[in-house]
């Protein structure tokens, strides 16, 4: 799948903005910047279709690996709102700036105490009972879970959402 930036078409009745790509187009939002009027996406592959602005072969192979440990993708999706802030970038900042957020968690997944833990309840959209997540901390009173949804978010639930041992519990940094 080509991983490639594309602009947003305006909305339509109510929906959200879509990438501006072809009907039947499958598509990931990797990462994108309030304001800015293009993301960084996954596309479904076309013979018919390529995209205008795809990125560079260094960029796709650590989003691959990204893949495989999906904090690195959800928190280099936050770090670059945090690097940009109001400011709009060009395509070849922000690809800098997601790849070295990228490498940078990539690098240092073997220090990190997230841990995978089966939801224990449905949310709609992002949470299916059963299935399992990565869950990146616990923190606050109540306490809250902090977690990577299937399409890199970040996201924070009740920690009672989630079937955690006190290993990892522990792991996580949660004495209650």
């Amino acid at each position: 799948m080509p991983y490639c930036f594309l602009d947003y078409r305006p909305a339509r009745d109510g929906q959200s903005p879509s990438p501006d790509c072809p009907e039947g187009i499958g598509f990931v939002l990797l990462a994108d910047l309030p304001g800015v009027p293009w993301g960084l996406f996954e596309t479904g592959a076309d013979d018919a279709w390529s995209p205008q602005n795809p990125v560079r072969e260094e960029l796709a192979a650590l989003i691959e690996s990204g893949k495989r440990y999906p904090p690195a993708l959800a928190l280099a999706r936050q770090e670059v709102k945090e690097v940009f802030g109001d400011h709009g970038p060009s395509h070849a900042e922000f690809a800098r700036a997601y790849g070295a957020a990228l490498r940078n968690h990539l690098s240092r997944q073997h220090e990190s105490p997230y841990v995978l833990a089966p939801a224990l309840k449905d949310q709609v959209g992002d949470l299916i009972r059963g299935e399992w997540y990565w869950v990146l901390q616990i923190s606050g009173s109540p306490p809250t879970a902090t977690w990577v949804s299937d399409d890199f978010h970040v996201f924070n639930n009740k920690i009672t959402d989630f079937d955690l041992t006190v290993q990892q519990l522990k792991r996580l940094g949660y004495s209650g």
